[in-house]
């Protein structure tokens, strides 16, 4: 990486070189010889410096005294960057500031005064740098650094392999899960080889993405062979040519293969493409992998390299996917964590993760990043102090209950460099980022940010305005402001000239920015939301609002008040909605609360073939569904609150004007909260012919019918339906079915319109999730039909057919979840007709609230090997856990057993050894046995972490007992135990590793036993104990000595960190 931090220091001697005689610098100087002189000065030694640039980045790789040399000058170019800056800013202030006062002339005349106290610190900060530069010159010759030199020996990539450290991956799920699905061999395609690539600029993770895929147990399971080449520039295969294709013919013939070839960017591609002959020998569906730079692919898809110009699956990394200012915020963010930035900023970022830290704090740092864990710890920290310039803290919360603790807070504010008090000091910030925070106001200093770029309030709820200046704000490039409370714009917006991104528009009563400052944002670009169009009191304003040319908004969202209904005329509201028609290459719109009769024209108008989805919602006065077929690139539509709705007919599936299928594309479709709704008239079986997922709830008047024919149909939702009587549609790719409320219809149909086109014995194959709640006449025998289920939620029947549940029969069902079945008496699980032993797919059990289940009745010797959260709850007949446990339950991770008081006792044999998590409530009989029987042994389960046990009338006075507990635990939560008097002090003793102690709802608990809680405790928490509370009431309290030590300690309402 050392040619990256070349080229990124290079680059900041070339902007400062620039800098130095630009218009603000030259008024800065004008008439001051000192500051003349300096600068004058400052230009050659910076071009000294580049001079030897080249030579000390070839040898700060091998050479120690280099390295350092390299890192002092960025940190003296960093410097005079900032001073730089410092000057521009305040010649912009002058200029904003001055434009809103009478005495222009005063003003400028004032601030290049050579009284102005303000060059009087730039003079003394410039003579430092020039200081600090000189000396680094000075040490060129000890350091033998040569002017202008060009190393043939630059530094060479090293090959990557296919081994990767997955520990070591951060933020790149997504992709590679996006990436896995492609090559899945359920993804048909109609290419005999796919080629798949991953295009990016250098250092954003591709190789590293690359390798995820390749190391996947999937991958493995799909594709045989496999092979990893990594190819750079100087790819050797060519010479041998014959012999190559020769081997490669034979060892892919007719076989599924994954080949990924890594880092292309050989530019002969006649040798690509004899290459890649032999690859047409593989079964169909094999793929190949290519990364490669942006650049290099378009080159490639230029060429005839493989005929795939039209079939290449293409993958961007999201860093190279667009303009920096159209993605905002995420893209600085996401930048910041790429192998690219880290290699090149070197010491002076560090980002923490983990208690140990993923990086060391170093003299140098001046960038520090926290990514805060539950339980952030003192020692996390220890070389803290090593950072005396540390300029950033940024703290990132994985949690909304996370707190920087007041240890933590009194080391960072030691450091007199570190700015956390006051915004309008920050001259030089670009991004800020307020998001998920409490403010109800932003100080109006905020808009003396003037270089201000980005600004980030996402989800800050209690959000009430925005500061009256924004106006001054002139470089704001990204203005997120969604999920707030805001009433109104601030006036002036329309001065954000050069905005890229404003996510909200809200529009006030009287006072505020009108609709019209839109028209002078001409760079909008991304997500726009208008919200409260009910104060828009001309619809000429709306029109000069000028959505119609902002060609780069992709996402457009039109509210009007939820709760303001309009009486008689509503002329105005369409006249408004007509003239908001956004530009044609807009890709989702959403119209919320509109109150008009009917819909402009604009609205599923075919000229918008760019629109992918359309959501319509709580358009109450609406009698007629606009029609909304003819869009040939629609994926996805929802359609909710219409209530004046009555029959969806053939109006809704085109105007007559085109002659494609209706919603052809469509993928995805939601029809819900519908109170008049009665009839669907489907119209043509070619409609929605890739439909895969229909919902259709709170829909309580609609009695028929659904499409018939739904060919591409996955997963069907039926909620709230209660008169709906018809078949299901026919489907024979579906995998997810969910009936909720629905009492007139029946699984039945089906297995029966399946027939029609499948053969019988794969009726049941597909359908792999189903969800039954409150269906009162279901048939479950019907349910045995399908044995490929992954998923089942059965909540709320009644049937008498289900007094005992067969794990068994279902032997590929992942999860299951039964709720509130009266009928159920027994969970059973024998694999009849057999031979094997084992139930290898269960992951997860939960019985809630079956009163009559009695028992489970397990075959002997069949195990439920991978089964590893049991939860029972609300089973109020059940009188003990399944015998065996240990055996039956090998991978048994999280038991929970809350409101089962009949259970007496744990197996004789013990809990599984594997048991993490385990929670009990209202179980006394079990907990009896606990505390005074201690049949538990929970001291010999090596890999239990948490435990928490609540709600109990048994008498226990203290808790818990010397080595109940297992050293392991990290967590122990104890409640509602209100005769419990003391914590025994031999009880914690033990627990070296706890690190949140949870105590609630013990009015008893009197006191906290001096040095009795272990040193690596992070939290405690004490509620609704007012005895212990008042002895631990800070700084007076009797007992708060033994707890002060404690990073974050929570007191009722009160949060001491």
């Amino acid at each position: 990486m050392a040619m990256v931090g070349e080229a990124f220091l290079s680059a900041s001697i070339e902007v400062l070189l620039d800098r130095i005689v630009s218009r603000d610098v030259l008024r800065l100087i004008k008439g001051k010889k000192l500051e003349a002189m300096l600068l004058k000065k400052l230009k050659p030694t910076l071009m000294s410096v580049k001079a030897v640039l080249d030579d000390a980045e070839n040898k700060q790789i091998t050479n120690s005294n280099v390295k350092s040399w390299t890192d002092e000058l960025k940190d003296a170019v960093y410097d005079a960057e900032d001073l730089l800056d410092e000057i521009s800013t305040e010649t912009l202030r002058n200029k904003i500031e001055s434009e809103c006062r009478t005495t222009v002339m005063n003003q400028v005349s004032s601030f290049f005064s050579s009284f102005n106290p303000f060059k009087d610190a730039m003079q003394s900060k410039l003579e430092n740098i020039l200081g600090r530069l000189d000396n680094l010159l000075n040490q060129k010759q000890i350091l033998g650094l040569k002017e202008n030199f060009k190393g043939e020996n630059a530094f060479q990539r090293t090959p990557a392999t296919c081994l990767v450290d997955e520990s070591d991956v951060c933020g790149r799920d997504d992709e590679k899960e996006e990436i896995v699905k492609l090559l899945d061999p359920q993804n048909l395609s109609e290419n005999q080889i796919d080629v798949i690539p991953i295009v990016g600029m250098g250092g954003l993770g591709k190789t590293t993405l690359a390798q995820l895929i390749y190391n996947d147990p999937r991958v493995d399971k799909w594709f045989h062979p496999k092979a990893w080449v990594c190819v750079s520039e100087e790819f050797d295969a060519f010479k041998n040519l014959n012999q190559l294709q020769l081997k490669l013919k034979e060892q892919l013939s007719g076989k599924k293969y994954l080949i990924i070839l890594d880092d292309v960017w050989n530019k002969n591609y006649v040798h690509w493409k004899e290459l890649a002959s032999p690859f047409t020998s593989g079964a169909k569906n094999s793929k190949i992998v290519v990364t490669t730079y942006a650049d290099e692919w378009n080159k490639i898809l230029h060429s005839n390299f493989w005929d795939i110009s039209n079939d290449a699956r293409l993958l961007k990394l999201s860093k190279d996917n667009g303009d920096p200012e159209e993605l905002g915020n995420e893209y600085f963010k996401d930048l910041r964590l790429s192998d690219l930035a880290k290699s090149v900023t070197g010491e002076f970022i560090c980002r923490l993760e983990g208690s140990g830290g993923s990086c060391v704090i170093t003299q140098k740092t001046r960038h520090l990043s926290n990514v805060q864990e539950l339980y952030d710890v003192r020692q996390k920290f220890q070389s803290l102090p090593k950072a005396k310039g540390l300029r950033t803290f940024i703290n990132v919360k994985s949690s909304f209950y996370l707190y920087v603790s007041n240890v933590l807070m009194h080391d960072l504010l030691m450091k007199s460099s570190l700015r956390v008090l006051s915004l309008a000091g920050l001259k030089h910030l670009r991004n800020l980022n307020l998001s998920q925070t409490s403010i109800r106001r932003l100080p109006n200093s905020v808009c003396t940010l003037y270089n201000l770029q980005a600004l980030t309030l996402h989800g800050c709820s209690d959000l009430v305005e925005l500061p009256r200046d924004m106006g001054r704000l002139i470089n704001m490039l990204y203005l997120d402001i969604g999920e707030t409370k805001l009433t109104r714009m601030p006036e002036g917006m329309g001065k954000l000239k050069d905005i890229r991104i404003l996510t909200d528009f809200v529009l006030g009563d009287e006072t505020g920015s009108s609709i019209n400052e839109l028209g002078k944002l001409k760079h909008l670009r991304g997500r726009l939301a208008i919200s409260r169009l009910k104060n828009v009191v001309n619809a000429r304003d709306a029109k000069d609002a000028n959505l119609k040319d902002k060609v780069n908004l992709k996402e457009l969202k039109l509210t009007w008040d939820e709760y303001d209904d309009i009486d008689g005329d509503t002329i105005h509201v369409r006249e408004v909605l007509e003239q908001l028609e956004p530009n044609a290459n807009l890709k989702h719109l959403v119209i919320e609360s509109y109150k008009g009769t009917r819909f402009p024209k604009w609205v599923g108008h075919f000229s918008f073939s760019n629109m992918v989805s359309l959501k319509l919602q709580d358009c109450k006065f609406y009698i007629s569904l606009p029609s909304l077929g003819q869009l040939s690139s629609f994926k996805s539509l929802s359609i909710s609150g219409f209530s004046g709705v009555v029959i969806v007919g053939k109006e809704f599936y085109s105007n007559g004007q085109a002659s494609t299928k209706p919603f052809g594309s469509l993928g995805f479709l939601v029809f819900e909260k519908m109170a008049g709704w009665e009839e669907w008239l489907c119209g043509s079986d070619e409609a929605f012919s890739l439909l895969q997922e229909l919902r259709i709830s709170d829909c309580p008047k609609l009695i028929k019918s659904l499409p018939k024919h739904l060919p591409s149909l996955k997963k069907l939702v039926i909620e709230d339906c209660e008169k709906l009587e018809c078949f299901l549609p026919r489907t024979p790719s579906i995998c997810e079915l969910e009936l909720k409320k629905c009492d007139a219809m029946q699984l039945e149909p089906l297995p029966c319109s399946l027939r029609e086109s499948l053969p019988e014995d794969s009726v049941s194959i597909t359908l792999k999730d189903l969800c039954i709640r409150r269906c009162e006449d279901f048939d479950f025998s019907k349910i045995f039909l399908y044995t490929s289920l992954e998923s089942m939620k059965i909540d709320e029947m009644k049937c008498g057919q289900l007094e005992s549940f067969p794990l068994g029969s279902f032997p590929m069902v992942k999860h299951v979840q039964i709720s509130e079945c009266e009928e159920l008496k027994f969970i059973s699980a024998a694999l009849e007709g057999s031979h094997h032993q084992h139930l290898t797919c269960h992951n997860s059990l939960l019985i809630n609230s079956c009163q009559n289940l009695i028992s489970f009745q397990i075959e002997d010797g069949l195990s439920v090997t991978n089964l590893t959260g049991l939860w029972l709850i609300g089973c109020g007949s059940l009188k003990s856990l399944p015998e065996q446990m240990h055996s039956v339950f090998p991978s048994l991770e999280n038991l929970l057993i809350y409101d089962c008081p009949e259970i007496e006792r744990v197996p004789k044999e013990g809990l599984p050894s594997k048991l993490k998590q385990i929670s009990i409530k209202s179980s006394d009989k079990l907990i009896e046995s606990l505390i005074r029987k201690r049949e538990w042994s929970l001291h010999t389960l090596p890999s239990l972490t948490y435990f928490r046990i609540g709600k109990s009338e048994v008498e226990m006075e203290c808790f818990p007992d010397e080595h109940l507990l297992p050293s392991s635990l990290t967590t122990l939560a104890i409640w509602n135990l209100p005769n419990l008097k003391s914590l025994e002090y031999k009880g914690f003793q033990h627990l070296t590793s706890l690190c949140y102690l949870y105590i609630d709802n013990c009015p008893k608990l009197q006191s906290m036993p001096p040095n009795m809680l272990p040193p690596s405790l992070s939290r405690l928490d004490i509620w609704s104990c007012p005895l212990l509370e008042e002895r631990c009431e800070k700084e007076k309290g009797k007992d708060w000595a033994n707890i002060s030590h404690i990073p974050v300690i929570q007191i009722g309402s009160e949060l001491m960190i």
